[in-house]
């Protein structure tokens, strides 16, 4: 549930646990972990490395807060494809765990995807789009579910993993006067699923893009856009308007600082039946964003960075790749 959701729930940090011994004898649990499944998935890593990450992940970690390290769901058999691949996964129950497994991975190559309640459109929050990547996942959902709710500011602290069920619970328990909109947080049910898991047995695929609108579209414009929605292959759009509360919150106190001048996100969504071509869907979202193009933010023409589309370019850490974005 990030800040582009809700604008008064924000991140929770939970009780620190554990000890020193704790962490030591985790990292070493991680050493295990990427040299058990290296041979399947990964590149060698030399011993040197692996007694520096060691050394790194011991002390970097801050004294009672273990960052837990678990190998992949499931068995050899149904190892990572290229779309899903990973080799260990950390499950923190604090926010310095979190830091800890990014400062590590950074300092010995091991790239680090978070994975919370949110998605992106090439469900790039736990996989890697390069098979010989070494990648791990730091798992928000799983142990940070804490609720803390103020009932006299009428506002909630929600940690990443918890459930609507136990935010109704919580503010229930708390104030029974207060309440909140469902659909203001929805999981978005199989959608979702798709979006994420990129799991074999979905009946539909998709594409999805976006833009920032900065100033309001005519109405003429819109009878144009609507008459989209009738040609083959259509599918829908989704208006995320910006300003109201969250405009009044600073961009420096949140770390969605883009919404500056924005008055609406909008989503173009295509679906298609699992076994087809998709032909007729891809044309008509490509035709679609093509005729936006006059009505949203231009030189240059932005979107959310965090949807991560890739047709928009990827980062290779060459200057090339960045131009190619430009």
């Amino acid at each position: 549930m990030g800040a582009r959701q809700s604008s008064f729930l924000r991140a929770a940090r939970s009780a620190p646990v554990g000890d020193a011994l704790s962490t030591r004898l985790l990292c070493e649990l991680l050493l295990l972990v990427l040299r058990c499944f290296s041979s399947r998935w990964l590149p060698p890593v030399p011993e040197r490395q692996d007694t520096q990450l060691a050394s790194s992940c011991t002390r970097r970690a801050p004294p009672t807060s273990p960052t837990c390290w678990h190998p992949p769901s499931g068995t050899p058999s149904s190892s990572p494809t290229p779309r899903r691949g990973r080799s260990a996964s950390s499950r923190p129950s604090d926010a310095s765990h979190v830091q800890s497994a990014v400062l590590c991975g950074r300092g010995h190559g091991v790239r680090v995807r978070v994975r919370s309640g949110g998605h992106d459109y090439e469900g790039l929050s736990y996989r890697s789009v390069r098979p010989s990547e070494v990648l791990a996942v730091v798992d928000l959902g799983a142990n940070l579910r804490a609720v803390r709710v103020n009932r006299f500011e009428s506002t909630a602290w929600v940690d990443s993993g918890a459930p609507i069920g136990e935010l109704y619970y919580a503010i229930d328990k708390n104030d029974s006067r207060l309440a909140v909109p469902a659909g203001d947080f929805g999981r978005n049910g199989t959608l979702e699923e798709a979006l994420l898991s990129r799991t074999a047995g979905q009946s539909s695929a998709g594409k999805i893009k976006s833009d920032y609108v900065r100033r309001a579209i005519p109405k003429a414009a819109w009878e144009e856009i609507f008459s989209w929605f009738t040609k083959d292959g259509a599918g829908f759009m989704m208006l995320e308007p910006h300003g109201g509360f969250m405009g009044s919150v600073p961009a420096a106190a949140t770390p969605y600082p883009h919404r500056h001048g924005v008055l609406y996100v909008i989503q173009y969504i295509a679906f298609w039946q699992q076994g087809g071509d998709g032909t007729a869907a891809t044309t008509w979202i490509g035709g679609l964003y093509d005729l936006m193009e006059q009505h949203v933010s231009k030189n240059p023409r932005r979107a959310y960075v965090n949807f991560r589309d890739l047709d928009i370019g990827q980062n290779d850490g060459t200057p090339e790749s960045g131009d190619s974005r430009r």
